[in-house]
């Protein structure tokens, strides 16, 4: 996966975590799980997604996108909560999801550009996304 346990440690504590996974690890991946697949929907028009979140292709985990980590570790731990019994979500949890969300919006959108590996095409040159809006319509109607 793209995160490790040990990433978690800036944002929660690991008894926290442990019990916002509820003592099992596998409820940890399949919300990080989540998580990733909710990142990829807002980036894999144009960037190469498979390259940015497949660890075993980074050479230096340390050299991931830290606003990606910082990210995936708040939707992954939102998710967490939203599986617990009774549903509690901290307001912390919400307001930092709402704010990965936002930024995966303006990077979709084009207000931000993250630094990550752009998409190729099957010639291997970087794909450009070029976003226009229309002209107003004309009426050549005499």
């Amino acid at each position: 996966m793209f995160l490790k346990v040990e990433d978690f440690t800036t944002l929660i504590t690991d008894e926290d975590r442990e019990f916002v996974e509820q003592a099992s690890e596998a409820n940890r991946l399949l919300a990080e799980g989540m998580a990733i697949s909710e990142m990829k929907g807002y980036l894999r028009q144009q960037y190469d997604v498979a390259a940015v979140f497949d660890l075993e292709a980074i050479p230096d985990p340390d050299t991931r996108d830290k606003a990606l980590v910082m990210f995936a570790m708040d939707i992954t731990l939102y998710h967490l909560h939203t599986i617990l019994p009774g549903r509690y979500v901290p307001e912390t949890r919400v307001t930092r999801y709402e704010r990965a969300i936002t930024w995966l919006t303006g990077v979709q959108a084009g207000r931000i550009e993250p630094g990550l590996p752009a998409l190729k095409d099957y010639a291997g040159v970087e794909k450009s996304i070029f976003r226009s809006g229309g002209n107003e319509k004309q009426n050549w109607g005499w």
